[in-house]
C-alpha cells in the first residue's frame, strides 16, 4: 500500500505520457501496475490492454459525453460513426478540437494552451478549492505529449498539433482513435467532477 501511495504520482504521469491518462475508474494499484509494465519496456502491451477497455465501453462513453455536453450532441454522434465505419483521421482530428471545446465550456480555458509548463486549464482547476494536492490531476500536471509542441514530438506520439497542422500524416488507427478518446473521458470527467463539487 504504502509503494502504491508514494509510485502512484509518477504513475499517472507515465500513463498520461504514454497516451492514457487515468481517472476514477482505474485503482491506484491498478495504475502502479500499467506504469510498471511501461518500464519494463511492454509498451505494446498495455496499448492492447487499455484499447481493449475503451473499444468494450465505446458506446457507454459516447452516451455519457452526450448527456454532459448536450450542445455537442450533434458533433459526437459524427465522432462515433467515424469511429465505427474506421474513419480514424477525420475521426481523431474532432476529437481533439472537443477535448478544447469542453474545457472552454467550463471553465473558459483551453487544454491545449499552455502557461508554465501546465495547460491553462491545470491552472485553472488547481485554483479551485481543494484541487491543489489533488491526485486525479496528475496526468495533467504537467503538458503532456499530445498537447507539446511539435518540436517535442516523439515518434509514435499522438501529438495534436502536428495533426491539426498537417504534419502527421500516419496517425489514423484505432488505437490513436482511443487515446484522443481517453483524453476527452479524462477531461469530461475531471471537468464534470470538479463542477459538482463546487456547486454544492
Amino acid at each position: 500500500m504504502k509503494r502504491t501511495s508514494e509510485r502512484l504520482p509518477d504513475a499517472l504521469v507515465l500513463m498520461s505520457n504514454a497516451g492514457w491518462p487515468l481517472d476514477y475508474d482505474v485503482t491506484p494499484g491498478e495504475a502502479v501496475n500499467l506504469a510498471d509494465m511501461l518500464e519494463a519496456g511492454k509498451k505494446i502491451e498495455v496499448d492492447e490492454y487499455m484499447t481493449q477497455i475503451f473499444e468494450n465501453s465505446i458506446d457507454d462513453l459516447f452516451e455519457t459525453f452526450c448527456k454532459r455536453h448536450s450542445t455537442r450532441t450533434h458533433i459526437f454522434d459524427e465522432i462515433l460513426k467515424c469511429y465505427q465505419q474506421e474513419m480514424y483521421y477525420t475521426g481523431i482530428s474532432s476529437v481533439l478540437s472537443q477535448i478544447d471545446g469542453i474545457c472552454n465550456d467550463f471553465t473558459s480555458n483551453d487544454f491545449f494552451r499552455s502557461s508554465h509548463q501546465k495547460p491553462n486549464v491545470t491552472h485553472y482547476l488547481m485554483n479551485q478549492s481543494g484541487n491543489k494536492n489533488n491526485w486525479l490531476l496528475g496526468p495533467i500536471s504537467k503538458v503532456p505529449p499530445v498537447g507539446r509542441s511539435v518540436n517535442d514530438k516523439k515518434e509514435g506520439d499522438l501529438n495534436r498539433h502536428s495533426i491539426m497542422h498537417g504534419i502527421d500524416i500516419t496517425y489514423g488507427n484505432q488505437t490513436n482513435f482511443l487515446k484522443a478518446i481517453a483524453w476527452l473521458k479524462y477531461l469530461s470527467d475531471v471537468l464534470w467532477f470538479d463542477n459538482a463539487k463546487n456547486a454544492t
